[in-house]
């Protein structure tokens, strides 16, 4: 029977690669994305891929998508869905900007993890994958500047740690993934790689990591894993993150 993998955020950029490179590969793809993102996902709702309306701001929606689920294991959760960097300058920001941007890029991916618990819990050697930032790394922070996102990305790693912590004893692991900085739509089209070839690495990381042992961990898009905190003055983050 092939695996099956839910992707938060599929519609467009890297979670929608995720979707038709896991399709490619056989497996089962269940692709989520939010009613007001429907004509950006009309590629993903050409693919083959199960979809569900899912908005992370909205828990009522969360669990709808997993009832929608059905009963069936669920061997690879991926959130990749989140709200972006800006506003770049710190007092900019408004208790609006931290709360929104805490609710879609921590506490939904918790949330999802949570409403969909029962069916990764059937599946013999699960993992729970979030798309996370070298942005949410405390000593990694040399310039300041997108505070309220660099804030959401923190809370994302800690959730994944805590995670893996608690749900250890039920074979569930759970890991962060930094994609560096890669032409989205949320990065302005810029960075040093396509959305296609950084996905194809991520998932290469991905096939290689190993049940119970590779969890609460986090890794760049190479397969380096990355400490949660780094050494301010020696740095050894890749350069490109």
């Amino acid at each position: 029977m092939s695996p099956t993998v839910l992707v938060v955020g599929a519609n467009r950029g890297l979670g929608l690669q995720f979707a038709l490179q896991y399709l490619k590969k056989g497996f089962n793809v269940c692709g989520t994305f939010r009613k007001e993102s429907a004509d950006e996902a009309r590629e993903l709702l050409e693919s083959g891929a199960k979809t569900f309306n899912l908005d992370l701001a909205d828990e009522t929606s969360i669990f709808k998508a997993s009832a929608s689920f059905g009963d069936q294991p669920l061997d690879l959760l991926i959130n990749c869905a989140a709200d972006g960097p800006g506003p770049r300058k710190c007092f900019d920001n408004t208790t609006e900007e931290f709360m929104h941007k805490f609710r879609v890029s921590a506490v939904g991916p918790f949330l999802v993890t949570k409403a969909f618990h029962s069916q990764i819990k059937k599946s013999e050697s699960p993992f729970v994958v979030n798309i996370t930032s070298s942005m949410g790394f405390l000593t990694d922070n040399k310039t300041g500047g997108d505070i309220s996102y660099r804030t959401s990305k923190a809370a994302l790693n800690m959730i994944t740690v805590d995670l893996a912590r608690e749900l250890a004893p039920g074979n569930i692991s759970c890991v962060a993934m930094s994609p560096g900085w890669v032409k989205t739509k949320m990065s302005g089209f810029t960075g040093h790689m396509e959305a296609p070839e950084a996905v194809e690495r991520m998932i290469k990381v991905i096939d290689g990591l190993k049940p119970g042992t590779d969890t609460a961990t986090s890794y760049h898009r190479d397969g380096q894993r990355l400490p949660w905190t780094v050494d301010a003055q020696t740095r050894t983050f890749p350069s490109d993150v």
